[in-house]
């Protein structure tokens, strides 16, 4: 990508190479979770928003976690291919696992990049058949479409019956997680990403799914909000009276689906180019207004790039980045 217009930081810096091979890049994450839903719950609007949109760009599938390697969707097969992998979706009480994305082969991994994981256990109890959907979108995407139509877009993946509990919107990264010498490669690149810029998101969204039982795991340019943690907040109403008024102005909440809502940070999503310690200032502001649903137990997050810790210090620290609020003069003082 050439052009920087709209980012606060070139996302240039955030591609990596194994020789003609892309193994990451910078991406517009959408991200979703729900703890406890039903077999028979609608996933399937989100793939369909999700292919409306992106599915001339798709060439490789995997319909199954533990399936080493994607497979490439034949040209003269690929109405077949899409509609088995909807049948998927539409009775969940075996679980599913449904992965598509763009790339030259299948171990590059490029946006548009779509996941929908749906645990198979038994609902014996809370968090007992989960749901981890996120969706990676090119950034040259984001040039071309105002923030109407991303915000359009986000509607039409969460439909009108997407069993979401909350999640976000941002800047994250898009990369082959389950190659374990990629990851070796990337993560001290990873470390000193997401310590220098707090507006990227978790490197692997998937290994959030675990502490978003406990609740909200991140703050985004976007956060999304269920009905029952929306209310949990205060409503619309208690959240914008716990923002600040330097920052009222510039945070705006809207109406979802199901009762849901959607608090923006400023008018584009930021990198950040600043470190954690003087964090950005509007999704820190957001942190603070839900710090009063956030469960610190939901920091306890394994994040790619970070030394494995059993304390989760380090990994803590940066998860929490948006809730542990600091007046913002004074953070500036330091």
């Amino acid at each position: 990508m050439t052009s920087t217009m709209g980012f606060d930081v070139n996302p240039d810096k955030f591609a990596a190479f194994d020789g003609e091979r892309k193994v990451c890049q910078a991406s517009l994450n959408i991200v979703l979770f729900a703890n406890d839903i039903d077999a028979n719950a609608d996933v399937v609007n989100a793939y369909d928003a999700f292919l409306a949109e992106f599915e001339s760009e798709i060439k490789f599938q995997r319909s199954d976690l533990h399936q080493m390697h994607h497979r490439r969707i034949v040209k003269t097969r690929r109405a077949e291919t899409f509609g088995k992998m909807r049948s998927m979706l539409t009775n969940l009480s075996r679980g599913a696992w449904v992965e598509l994305h763009s790339g030259t082969s299948r171990d590059e991994w490029s946006p548009p990049y779509f996941r929908i994981g749906v645990d198979s256990r038994p609902r014996r109890g809370p968090g007992d058949q989960g749901m981890e959907l996120s969706i990676q979108i090119p950034l040259q995407w984001l040039e071309r479409n105002s923030v109407a139509q991303v915000e359009a877009f986000i509607d039409r993946i969460l439909g009108d019956r997407l069993p979401y509990e909350h999640g976000y919107v941002g800047f994250g990264l898009t990369w082959n997680f389950c190659s374990g010498r990629d990851e070796a490669r990337l993560g001290p690149s990873f470390y000193q990403w997401l310590h220098s810029h707090p507006g990227l998101m978790a490197p692997a969204t998937i290994a959030q799914k675990t502490p978003a039982r406990y609740g909200i795991v991140d703050i985004g340019w976007i956060t999304l909000l269920n009905q029952e943690n929306a209310v949990r907040a205060g409503g619309a109403d208690g959240i914008r009276d716990r923002f600040g008024a330097a920052y009222r102005e510039q945070l705006a909440i809207r109406p979802i689906a199901n009762g849901g809502i959607a608090i923006k940070a400023g008018p584009l999503p930021q990198f950040g180019a600043q470190p954690i310690c003087s964090t950005l200032p509007l999704q820190a502001e957001v942190g603070k207004a839900l710090k009063c649903i956030w469960d610190d137990r939901s920091a306890v997050q394994v994040v790619n790039g970070f030394p494995r810790d059993p304390d989760f210090v380090d990994e803590k620290a940066w998860a929490s980045r948006f809730f542990a609020h600091q007046d913002q003069a004074t953070m500036n003082k330091a």
